[in-house]
């Protein structure tokens, strides 16, 4: 399904970027800004069929970060720190012909600042870092990271619990990718506590340590202070526990939203004004979760949802969407197609502002 659904992606940017429609649409869909969404910097981050990376999506190569801020420089885009899109957005100044760029990256992984910083550093150009705080307390439960080390390691998976009944062979790639696909997509139908016992049950049942992997990826709060000290980087809350806000009570949300900033500030002094929602689509973060961001304090807020920011985005600015540059996709090419708007054009059916 994996595979299936990143080939017809890649055909139909193909189709958009080879056949001229691009130009065609582009000055009906092109707006005045676009918010690029990374997670992961990695040497040797490159797609591969032939290797089980459900989570690869969340990883692009030094190389394509350098590559991608070396075109949107020598073609003269604008690349903004989010307090001066902020502050663009609601000043309501057009674009004078491109859209300026702005780059964040979620969670807090200390690649973030082994390998993208000195990328950004280089080319004097401003980014954000979304902080999960837990992961930077090495105590984050990677329940993604979790469900596939359980696979990765197993060719035979029995689950019969918390709703989910499975009894696959997973030993081949293709087999592998089935089998997280079926457990993965329950699982972000669950509410956020008992998705988390789901996991958290399967990986002590094949002796998978779920927070191994936490204390080989995050950044200490040191650290954090370290990238912080340099006026190119701008440091963002991105809830306590990574939890699916839309999901949990209000009670809950308010602690996740409000916690997370207080948190950073107590760590770190750092006051944060921009907050990310986890996982980011309509289905968890919508009104509500709006509401209250906007409630705590915070000056923008961005989700996962696909598209441009348009002149209207000065009433949205705590349901701010993001465009990812996404590990399957590494090639200039999209990123020349994405600038055009017209992908997202055609995938909001003309909509430049979604409606929740």
């Amino acid at each position: 399904m994996r595979l299936f659904k990143s080939g017809l992606v890649k055909n139909i940017l193909d189709i958009v970027y080879y056949s001229g429609v691009s130009k065609v649409l582009k000055p009906f869909a092109q707006g005045d800004g676009i918010i690029f969404m990374l997670h992961h910097i990695l040497p040797g981050a490159v797609a591969d069929d032939a290797k089980f990376r459900p989570n690869g999506i969340l990883e692009v190569t030094p190389e394509f970060l350098d590559e991608t801020i070396t075109y949107l420089k020598k073609n003269n885009y604008e690349i903004l720190s989010l307090d001066d899109a902020y502050k663009r957005l609601q000043s309501g100044i057009p674009h004078a012909g491109k859209p300026f760029i702005v780059f964040t990256i979620d969670d807090g992984y200390l690649d973030n600042l082994e390998h993208a910083y000195p990328i950004f550093k280089r080319h004097n150009c401003p980014f954000t870092v979304y902080v999960t705080t837990d992961l930077c307390d090495y105590n984050l439960f990677m329940w993604w990271r979790a469900l596939e080390a359980v696979i990765q390691q197993n060719t035979w998976i029995k689950m019969d619990d918390f709703g989910i009944k499975i009894d696959e062979i997973s030993g081949s790639v293709a087999e592998k990718y089935q089998v997280y696909n079926q457990i993965y997509w329950q699982l972000r139908d669950m509410g956020e506590f008992e998705k988390r016992r789901a996991v958290l049950s399967l990986a002590q049942k094949y002796k998978i340590d779920p927070f191994e992997e936490t204390k080989k990826v995050a950044m200490s709060w040191a650290q954090i202070k370290q990238l912080e000290r340099d006026e190119l980087v701008t440091i963002g809350a991105h809830t306590v526990s990574h939890s699916a806000i839309a999901k949990l009570d209000e009670a809950d949300a308010k602690y996740e939203i409000g916690q997370s900033r207080a948190i950073i500030k107590a760590k770190t002094g750092i006051d944060c004004e921009h907050f990310c929602y986890p996982y980011g689509s309509a289905a968890e973060a919508n009104k509500r979760e709006f509401s209250l961001t906007k409630k705590a304090g915070y000056k923008t807020a961005v989700t996962t949802v696909k598209g441009m920011l348009y002149k209207g985005h000065k009433e949205h600015l705590l349901a701010l969407p993001r465009v990812s540059l996404n590990g399957e996709y590494q090639k200039i090419r999209y990123v020349k197609t994405y600038l055009t708007g017209v992908p997202f054009m055609l995938w909001n059916k003309f909509a430049k502002i979604h409606k929740y």
